[in-house]
Parts: C-alpha cells; sequence; structure tokens
C-alpha cells in the first residue's frame, strides 16, 4: 500500500500477480476497493519467452516517492534464499501508464 504524500487522498495497491508482474493499482476514495490496473512492473520480455531466471522476477514491492518521481524495491523470486533487491524508476510524476526502468 502506497499513500502519496503530494496527494493525501490518493493510495495505491502494489501486489505481485501470480509471480509475473507487479501490478499497481489506485484504490477507490473509500480505500474499500481498486480502480484496476494503472501501471505494471517487472514485466517478463516478450523476447525471452519460456527463458526467464527467477532473478529476472520480482515480488514484495515496496513503493516511495523522491523529487516527484515514484520508485519501487523488489526482491527476486528465490524462495527463502537470500537474493539481490531491484531498485525500480518512473517515467514521470503520474503512475497511470508510467513506464518503468530497472535501475539495478
Amino acid at each position: 500500500l502506497f499513500a502519496d504524500p503530494d496527494e493525501p487522498a490518493r493510495a495505491y495497491l502494489l501486489r505481485d500477480v501470480d509471480h509475473k508482474f507487479i501490478a499497481i493499482s489506485r484504490l477507490s476514495d473509500d480505500f474499500l476497493h481498486t480502480t484496476g490496473v494503472i501501471s505494471k512492473l517487472c514485466e517478463p520480455d516478450p523476447r525471452r519467452a519460456g527463458r526467464r531466471r527467477n532473478r529476472d522476477k520480482c515480488e514484495a514491492p515496496a513503493m516511495f516517492k523522491l523529487h516527484g518521481l515514484h520508485y519501487v524495491i523488489t526482491s527476486g523470486q528465490s524462495g527463502w534464499a537470500s537474493n539481490p533487491l531491484t531498485l525500480w524508476r518512473s517515467s514521470g510524476a503520474a503512475l497511470e501508464g508510467a513506464r518503468w526502468t530497472r535501475l539495478g
């Protein structure tokens, strides 16, 4: 769950969808429902179909905002084995339709 500090009445749900990608959905005004997926990150590259390694998959998203851009930290899918975190940055201030860059 992410509450936007610049928009106090806005909150977003981040979740792993079937270990395929991370979805971001805006919550309704009463925070009881989502309004649909507005952005995705950590999606599989269609050019690598069937060759996706666990370290290329992500889960456990945590979002923060810095200087007007959104960042998401994710964990790799390795079960209980340790793995490095991955940092993602949004392409702009809006989350709706945001493109994400993997920073490492």
